[in-house]
Formats: structure tokens, sequence, C-alpha cells
């Protein structure tokens, strides 16, 4: 009778042969890639530096190439000097500004890139691509004291995602690791202790082990299909938590913290003689009733939640700050009434390519009849490189 140690020794060499084997199988027969993402411990999170890949995203169901640049957000590399005679704005959001599933040219940031160099001959426009796949304002506003206000933007579109923005600001509704604020007992925003020390094991595995990534994956798939099925899925806002009209103490908190969060970048971006944009970004859910019904029920018969909820509280907020913002709901909800193409993936994921170019138009729209843009192609067509 073989003794433990030996049994032992052979039941590790047989588990060891196991997953080498199935790590084999997943590179040979998947379409499986290490993650884009790096934890960074002064910003959160940022993708890998100087990248350019192809893969096949499961969302769009095609190859898209990603191009990253040498600071690790999407797109090409800039110089942090501004050129003599340019322009920039600079776009912060999540995953629906980082537009994995789009190609590159397709995104908000490209399409609006394209409608700003056509405006006018004598200003170049360059559009900066900030967005990380789940950031949250708090994350975002350190990014812009960070890096972003280091390329002296003209202009700072601050992307606020309805879906789940709110509840990603917060670190009482949210446990996901990223960098989050609160406010103190003066409502004073400060910065909580932030490490990626606990996450060096996991990235080590997402970077080098392709089975490792595909059972992760799979696994947050059950348990997203589990969610739907108890009605708590994430994909809503925490559950549907960003539209519910009976706040709890932790969103009455959510919603200051995300007032003070926005006030503070906005002041911080002025203070660098820039213009602050909030966009406002809707869900699927919140301009498709057929989704909402499907998720939510029949708004008529749920008090406890609006669709028009979050619009509602960000506009009161926007027009208490004095903040110039674009709404994208009601364009949104226009188009999908007249057209049956959608505007998000599969019908209710990110914002596919009609979205993002709709969202550009409405941007430069806005930039276009306030005024805005010809203030700063003024400036930058008379303004010396720094």
């Amino acid at each position: 009778m073989k003794s433990l140690p030996t049994r032992l020794f052979v039941l590790f060499v047989a588990l060891g042969l196991t997953l080498l084997l199935a790590e084999g199988l997943t590179r040979l027969l998947s379409d499986v890639h290490a993650p884009l993402g790096r934890r960074d411990p002064r910003i959160g999170y940022r993708y890998a530096r100087d990248v350019d890949v192809e893969i096949y995203v499961p969302e769009s169901e095609r190859r898209v190439r990603l191009r990253f640049n040498d600071e690790g957000f999407r797109g090409p590399s800039r110089p942090r000097r501004k050129p003599a005679g340019t322009c920039r704005v600079a776009v912060l959001g999540d995953s629906q500004i980082a537009a994995i599933a789009t190609h590159e040219e397709d995104t908000l940031v490209g399409r609006l890139e394209e409608r700003l160099r056509s405006s006018r001959s004598d200003v170049r426009w360059e559009v900066l691509n900030f967005g990380v796949s789940g950031s949250s304002t708090a994350q975002e506003l350190v990014l812009y004291r960070e890096i972003v206000s280091r390329f002296a933007p003209d202009v700072v579109v601050l992307a606020y995602f309805e879906g789940n923005d709110l509840i990603d600001n917060s670190n009482r509704l949210s446990w996901a690791s990223r960098i989050y604020m609160d406010l103190d007992d003066e409502g004073r925003l400060f910065q909580k202790p932030f490490s990626t020390a606990r996450a060096s094991g996991s990235s080590w595995l997402n970077r080098n082990s392709r089975f490792y990534v595909w059972q992760k994956e799979r696994v947050n798939r059950v348990l997203h299909r589990m969610l739907d099925d108890e009605g708590l899925n994430v994909r809503g806002g925490g559950g549907g938590q960003t539209y519910r009209t009976d706040d709890s103490p932790d969103l009455r908190h959510a919603w200051r913290l995300t007032r003070a969060l926005i006030d503070d970048l906005r002041n911080r971006v002025e203070a660098d003689d820039g213009h602050f944009l909030l966009l406002y970004v809707p869900a699927a859910e919140g301009v498709d009733p057929e989704i909402w019904r499907t998720r939510f029920g029949d708004p008529r018969s749920e008090s406890s939640r609006d669709p028009a909820h979050p619009r509602r509280r960000i506009g009161r907020m926007a027009e208490g700050l004095g903040v110039d913002a674009v709404f994208l709901t009601e364009p949104f909800r226009a188009a999908s009434e007249s057209d049956a193409e959608p505007l998000f993936y599969n019908g209710e994921g990110h914002i596919n390519e009609r979205g993002q170019d709709l969202a550009a138009r409405e941007i430069f729209a806005h930039l276009a009849r306030s005024g805005t843009l010809v203030r700063r192609e003024e400036r930058c067509a008379h303004a010396r490189a720094p």
C-alpha cells in the first residue's frame, strides 16, 4: 500500500498535469485573452501601456483592434505639451466611453474628433479617451487630478452612466476594488485608502493563465444569470437601486457624494481654465420601456422605482451647481422610437456604433449652440505652445 506522502505526490502531479492540459486546450480552442486592464495604486485602474492588439469581443461578435497608448488609455499617444494651434477635449468615463466592443474610429471619441476637425481649418482638435471599464466618478476625479490635467484640455467631458455610477461611487453600496471617496463631518471630500496588494495574485493569474480567465468568466456568467432570476443583477444599477425613489440612508449618502464629486471635478477643470461638460449617458432600461418591464415590471404598478428618477436627480443637481450638461436620454429615446435599429449592443448592453455616433453629434451640437466651440477655437488659434 502506498504511503500518504506518495499518494499526495501523485495527486499533486495529476492535478498539475490536468491544469496544464486545461491551459493548453483553452489557448488552442477559445478566444479568451489576457485582461487588458492593470491595477494602479495612484489612479486605481488603467489599461496596459503601448499595446496594439486585435481580439474577439463577444458582445459585438467580431474582432476589434484595440490600441492603448503610452499612458494606458485607448487611442494614439499624445504629447503632454499641447502643440500651438491645438484644442483638446478629454473624455472621462467608464466602459461606455472605453467602448472596447467598438472600433476606435466609431467610438464617441473618434466621431467627436472627426466632427470637431471639420469645424475650422486653422485649429487642430484632439479628443482624448480616458474611459476605463469599471471606473466611477471618484476614480475619474483622481484620474483628472493625477494625469488628465497635465494634457491641458480645453474641454473636459465627464460621462455619468445612469446604470451604475451612483452605486459605484459609494463603498457603502459597492465592493469592487477601486478608488473611493467619502464625505467628512463637514461635507468635504476625502480619499479613502486604496491598495493593490491584495489583488497581486489574481492579477498574475489574469495575465498568465487563459484557463483562469476562462473559468472566471464562466462563473461570472452563472452568477449574473442567478441574480437575473432573483431580480438583483447589478446591470440595473445595483438591482435597480439607481432608480429607487424611496431613498435609503445609503442611497441618500450616495447622491450627496456624487454631487460633491461632480462639483469638485468641475471646480478643478475651471481652475485649470478648461470648460467642464457633464454628459448623462442613459442605460438601455432607462430608454426602452420593454427592457424596463422585463427587468423591473410595469412602472405604473412599481411605485418604488421610476425610470426617469435618476435623470431628474442629475438634472436638478446640474442646475443647482450651474454645471453645463448634455442629457442623452431624450435623444436616445427619440431615436429608438423612430428607428428599429438599436443603440445598444444586443439591445441592452453597451452603447453601439449608432449610439456612440449619436452621443458625439449631441455633444458637438451643444458645444456649437452654446458658443463654447467658437470661444475655445479662438483661444486655441491664438495660443502659443506652453
